[in-house]
């Protein structure tokens, strides 16, 4: 293994990692997540490494959630896609023995957008089947935007722009009746590619 720290940190993982102290290793590479400047250059391999320490303790979750990060990092990983993806697949049919009537979890898109007639339809169209409710949070618009978006089914609150965003944010949150929120801008859409892991996840209980 590569060394992935500072020296000293280096060696009590080495030898936690060694001793098979798979829980001590984890909790000292969190730690060192946030207190070594080193991994501010390049996460990604110390969350694959994170993820396979989850994976060793039998945190198959936890495992996930780390491969997932480093995969939003660095997409040239297929075999740790794949990898995450058969976690996910066998989490599904564990929790769907355990729980035959499990209820997938309900998930909204909430947006804030002004003046988007030009890209609006193709976001909320690339969502559409996957959520069960879209939300628009309209802030001033005075082209066809709050048109558009109605008739591709989403819910279209008015709200004058409040001079802060984290205000708009949180009132488009607010307007949410689902279990789990997914922002997106109005020029942004969600590749067939992010609706099947976001499927995965949700179903496997990672959401």
């Amino acid at each position: 293994m590569e060394p992935m720290f500072a020296e000293a940190q280096d060696e009590l993982y080495q030898m936690l990692y060694e001793q098979e102290r798979f829980k001590e290793a984890a909790e000292l590479f969190e730690e060192a997540l946030e207190t070594n400047p080193l991994f501010r250059r390049d996460r990604a391999p110390a969350y694959r490494e994170l993820g396979d320490l989850y994976e060793r303790l039998g945190m198959p979750h936890d495992a996930c959630v780390w491969w997932d990060a480093c995969l939003a990092l660095d997409r040239e990983l297929p075999e740790l896609r794949e990898k995450l993806f058969r976690v996910c697949e066998e989490l599904t049919e564990q929790a769907l023995v355990a729980e035959p009537d499990r209820r997938r979890p309900s998930v909204a898109l909430a947006m804030i957008a002004r003046d988007e007639e030009d890209c609006i339809e193709a976001c909320l169209l690339s969502v559409k089947g996957f959520v069960d409710e879209m939300v628009v949070l309209d802030t001033g618009s005075v082209d066809a935007t709050a048109a558009i978006a109605e008739r591709c089914g989403a819910r279209v609150v008015r709200l004058p722009w409040p001079e802060d965003f984290a205000a708009a944010r949180n009132e488009a949150i607010r307007q949410v009746t689902a279990d789990w929120v997914i922002m997106l801008d109005a020029d942004e859409v969600m590749s067939a590619e992010s609706r099947a892991a976001l499927e995965r996840y949700i179903r496997c209980g990672l959401w």
